[in-house]
């Protein structure tokens, strides 16, 4: 047949029947300890003073209840008279004296009871706080690490994924990002980790620079340079040399301008670019030559040799950042791993 939902009239038709049946209280207890929709991961302890408190549930309005208000809402609906008068004996030699004073007609809080609740339902509701935040601390733990790099921090990247499957045993995921991008990502709270170029200000960033390398001289196959394991920075005197453009948060092209200034070094001017692999391939096509981190080398782009600048300092930083506020235990360790992995 049609089901009714549970509500004020329902409740009083329980009662009515109860009545006729003599079992008012059994049923008044069912009726009213139905658990909530947000109820279903209630401490133990709050269950376990519930169990008892419930036959203490009033048998009049919401105002009579003796738990009402305090953090000891009914949990227990379904258990039976027998179940709940086992748990209400023990509590009760627990407390050392009676919590209800009972009558044909009435149950109330003796004045053990009511101290009972008005103490025990702070402190329930101060563990019950407790306990879901410390899950929503493990919830986060256990959430995937969100790693931004810039090619430079590859080699860095290959040994702390190496660390994380050893001893975090997370789920890491990887964005190929510009220094600039990764500085956003980790401000917005979109990356965990980033491996870049440091920026100018670190703002609400922590920074550890890992290390710090030189420049090489990229030229197509064929140059009149090419072919040399390493040249003084004089020797791209006259050439078209491809640089840099704008780009927020690196020093480099900043750094090799003061140099060839510095040393009243001419170039031709070549074009721009925003990244290595666009300014390589400008290379390539013999467009002029590139003055660029070492790490390019590693991997060379085809139609391109390589030559390192051996009169300049290794300057161009690398680095790993987090968060200045950051908390997460797993971060944080990771973050670690990032830095031992890079010595």
């Amino acid at each position: 047949g049609h089901t009714r939902p549970w509500g004020k009239r329902d409740v009083g038709w329980q009662q009515r029947n109860a009545r006729r049946r003599g079992d008012l209280h059994l049923d008044r207890v069912r009726v009213l300890c139905r658990p909530a929709a947000d109820d279903g991961d209630a401490a133990p302890a709050q269950l376990l003073i519930n169990a008892a408190l419930e036959e203490g549930a009033d048998h009049g309005t919401e105002a009579d209840q003796p738990f009402a208000g305090h953090g000891l809402q009914p949990q227990l609906g379904r258990a039976g008279q027998p179940v709940l008068s086992r748990r209400i004996r023990r509590l009760e030699q627990a407390v050392g004296n009676p919590l209800f004073e009972r009558s044909s007609r009435s149950v109330a809080l003796t004045r053990a009871g009511r101290q009972l609740r008005d103490q025990a339902g702070k402190a329930l509701l101060t563990l019950d706080n407790a306990v879901r935040a410390a899950g929503k601390t493990a919830r986060r733990d256990t959430a995937p690490l969100r790693i931004g790099f810039i090619t430079a921090g590859e080699s860095i990247l290959r040994s702390l994924l190496d660390r994380c499957r050893t001893h975090l045993r997370c789920e890491v995921q990887l964005f190929q990002l510009s220094s600039a991008q990764q500085v956003d990502q980790l401000r917005s709270g979109a990356l965990d980790i980033g491996l870049l170029r440091p920026p100018a200000s670190c703002g609400n960033l922590h920074i550890v620079v890992l290390g710090r390398e030189g420049v090489v001289c990229a030229m197509p196959q064929g140059h009149r340079l090419a072919g040399a394991a390493e040249l003084r920075l004089e020797a791209v005197a006259g050439e078209r040399l491809i640089r840099f453009g704008p780009v927020i948060g690196t020093l480099f092209q900043r750094r090799i301008d003061q140099e060839l200034r510095r040393r009243r070094i001419a170039v031709i001017g070549g074009g721009s670019a925003q990244d290595t692999y666009s300014i390589q391939v400008q290379v390539a096509s013999a467009a002029g030559i590139a003055l660029l981190p070492a790490y390019v080398a590693l991997t060379p782009w085809p139609g391109v040799t390589y030559a390192a600048i051996a009169d300049l300092p290794e300057f161009i930083p690398l680095a790993a950042a987090t968060r200045a506020n950051e908390t997460r235990r797993m971060v944080l360790r990771a973050a670690e791993m990032v830095v031992a992995g890079s010595r």
